[in-house]
């Protein structure tokens, strides 16, 4: 549960809008005696608490924080890119199902000291969809999403991205892994294969 007092909240949020921008892209803004320089975030502030919230989504470009003047206690999020489904023989009825694409790796951290200084912001994009429809494919694995303190050159955290789904054969590793899907050439063949780790 987070506690309430007015910290700076860092979120990856992939495509999902958690909450209502009250501004966006290039742009600066004061918060409990810091100043704070932004690029590619959404910004808005918690009900209630009047926590600052940059969010970071994977439709835009690597983003950038900023802290000025004084350092900042608050907490971050990292969220993982989804893997990508797993793709079977589609012009053979009987070949199966694709695996299901793992999750991203979740990273949640709270009482984070950000010092002064400059942060650099990757949100890792979900795996690719497979583009073949007459050969069984592996879904692609997701991208990890990555919050680097660049004053230091030091990763603060480094969420991996979500286990492609296994296309007649096992799921990938990930963040969380993919599905397995069966291995035989028939509908009813229950010759599955295991999910990644």
């Amino acid at each position: 549960m987070w506690s309430v007092k007015r910290v700076l909240t860092v979120l990856f949020a992939g495509a999902l809008t958690l909450l209502t921008p009250l501004a966006s892209l290039a742009e600066t803004v004061d918060f409990a005696g810091a100043k704070i320089e932004y690029t590619n975030a959404e910004v808005s502030y918690a009900e209630g608490t009047g926590d600052l919230i940059l969010t970071f989504k994977n439709t835009q470009s690597a983003g950038s924080f900023t802290i000025l003047v004084s350092p900042l206690t608050g907490r971050y999020l990292v969220v993982g890119g989804g893997g990508a489904g797993g793709t079977p023989i589609s012009t053979l009825k009987n070949y199966g199902q694709g695996g299901g694409g793992g999750a991203g790796g979740f990273i949640a951290v709270e009482d984070y000291s950000f010092n002064t200084g400059d942060y650099s912001v990757t949100v890792g994009a979900g795996g690719a969809a497979a583009t073949s429809n007459t050969a069984a494919s592996n879904g692609a694995n997701g991208s990890n999403s990555i919050l680097t303190y660049t004053s230091m050159s030091s990763e603060i955290a480094n969420a991996s991205g979500g286990g492609g789904g296994g296309a007649r054969s096992a799921g990938s590793s990930g963040g969380s892994g993919g599905g397995g899907s069966p291995s035989g050439t028939s509908s009813f063949n229950i010759g599955a294969k295991s999910g990644g780790t």
